[in-house]
């Protein structure tokens, strides 16, 4: 299912996880998701926090929903993991090396 969020005008960001992230957070940060690592401000995922990823050329983003430390893993909700305009929730183990660290925005 496609969504379409304000920012998605711009052909070069439209359906991207920086698109998503701004929309449900109301953060502004710019760039793409690569360069929010300058905004990390935590090692350990906490609800709602943006998770930081180091995947592919320009990185990606996506918001804790869920974190439980008794089985060391943290769930995160983001667009374009799955496919371009695609929301989806996956989960990774805490210590997965692609995070990269957390942003508390709020």
């Amino acid at each position: 299912k496609r969504i379409f969020l304000p920012g998605d005008e711009n052909p070069k960001v439209a359906g991207q996880c920086v698109i998503y992230l701004r929309y449900v957070t109301g953060v502004d940060y710019s760039g793409n998701a690569s360069e929010w690592k300058s905004e990390i401000n935590s090692d350990s995922p906490t609800k709602y926090s943006i998770a930081v990823l180091s995947v592919g050329r320009w990185g990606h983003i996506g918001l804790v929903i869920d974190e439980d430390y008794s089985d060391g893993k943290v769930t995160i909700r983001s667009r374009n993991w799955e496919g371009l305009w695609v929301i989806s929730d996956n989960e990774f183990d805490i210590g997965d090396e692609r995070i990269l660290g957390y942003i508390k925005w709020w």
